[in-house]
């Protein structure tokens, strides 16, 4: 599977299509493998910008989106 994360203003961000993101949940709930998701909003971006326990989470996510 192709990650498609870039970074975006000093953070990570998943460019994938919903239904790639469904398919990858499923695999999750089926047992295989661990998925975190962390949604990205403006105010969390700009937070973790100056929280690095923030962008550490977020860098550790399996995926982040908006």
């Amino acid at each position: 599977m192709e990650s498609g994360r870039i970074v975006f203003l000093g953070c990570p961000l998943d460019m994938i299509a919903p239904g790639e993101m469904l398919a990858r949940a499923a695999m999750a709930l089926g047992g295989r493998g661990r998925l975190r998701i962390e949604g990205l909003n403006v105010a969390k971006l700009v937070e973790a910008r100056g929280d690095p326990a923030l962008m550490a989470a977020l860098r550790e996510a399996e995926m982040v989106h908006v």
